[in-house]
């Protein structure tokens, strides 16, 4: 089925030509093969050209942006995302939404908020999205709402660390999906719901993260999927951090029981090198008041090692940006 569209000089109908190319080339985006679906653009890009048609010719700008962005070229995405965004017109009666699934401007400007916060401006990106998702809810059209949602305006608030802003965004489009059937967008917004509680150090995100990928995967749906993976490892990692805390924590605990019990401090016998002298010394501490708070009897060790726990837990932002 390739080897039809793929031929600019085979005879036929170009205008689905085009449409075939622009769904063989969004196809390969969706699924992570970035490098293939530059060739396909540039082919898109020859028959675009061919027959004249402005609408497809940047709509295969955003497409090749889009590679380029996932394969890391961001200046080159960010300078095509700009031409296109400046000639871009929306057509009478919203036929670039019917022929393109979604407003062609919202899913532009999503992705160059992703940009523009790569790049290090990242008041420049919140502005951005906020920007896109009022275009989007202009159009009052559910996948363009989608996207600058769940593409545009919760990831960038997540990556400036503005948890607040990315759960309101959140359940903006958790209300819009629950009217809507949208099977991947549904498993997308599980995917988000990961991420948010595993930003906020909530040992449920990951299990939640990772179910979701593993959906995603099954799909193949594979867009942002090795940055979900990035955040799941760290989500992974700070909670395998926390449980070992919470066991170094009960280990204390239960060693300083047993030594109460006996009526010995472990510390109070090494120090003295006699467990009857250390006794002593530990009983007549303990009239004084005058032991560290953390092992008098009302403030467990626990509460100690589980505050130094949440000063440990993993920045809300995913990196540090200068502001412009």
């Amino acid at each position: 089925m390739e080897q039809s569209p793929s031929d600019p000089e085979r005879p036929g109908d170009s205008e689905y030509q085009l449409r075939a190319l622009w769904g063989l080339t969004i196809y390969r985006v969706y699924i992570g093969n970035y490098r293939a679906a530059l060739e396909l653009a540039r082919t898109y890009r020859t028959v675009a050209n061919k027959k004249g048609d402005a609408a497809d010719q940047l709509s295969c700008d955003r497409l090749t942006a889009t590679a380029l962005h996932y394969l890391g070229e961001q200046t080159d995405a960010r300078r095509r995302l700009d031409h296109m965004l400046s000639r871009y017109v929306a057509p009478a009666h919203r036929s670039h939404i019917v022929r393109f699934q979604f407003d062609q401007r919202v899913a532009a400007r999503s992705t160059l908020s992703h940009i523009l916060w790569l790049q290090g401006f990242p008041g420049q990106a919140v502005r951005s999205a906020a920007a896109t998702l009022e275009v989007a809810q202009a159009t009052d059209h559910p996948l363009s709402l989608c996207n600058a949602l769940g593409h545009g305006a919760f990831p960038v608030a997540l990556y400036v660390g503005d948890l607040a802003a990315a759960e309101q965004f959140l359940s903006m489009l958790r209300k819009f999906l629950a009217e809507h059937a949208l099977t991947v967008w549904n498993v997308l917004g599980l995917c988000l719901r990961g991420l948010l509680l595993v930003k906020r150090g909530d040992i449920a995100g990951p299990p939640l993260l990772r179910s979701a990928l593993d959906e995603l995967r099954d799909m193949r749906f594979h867009l942002r999927y090795a940055a979900y993976l990035g955040i799941l490892a760290d989500g992974l990692g700070a909670a395998g951090q926390m449980r070992k805390r919470v066991r170094q924590s009960r280990k204390r605990s239960s060693g300083r029981s047993a030594a109460r019990n006996a009526g010995t401090c472990p510390s109070c016998c090494a120090s003295k090198g006699s467990s009857s002298v250390g006794r002593i010394s530990c009983n007549r501490q303990r009239g004084r008041g005058s032991l560290p708070a953390s092992i008098r009897l009302g403030a467990p060790a626990g509460r100690i090692v589980v505050g130094a726990a949440r000063r440990h837990e993993p920045g809300s932002a995913v990196g540090t940006a200068r502001q412009d």
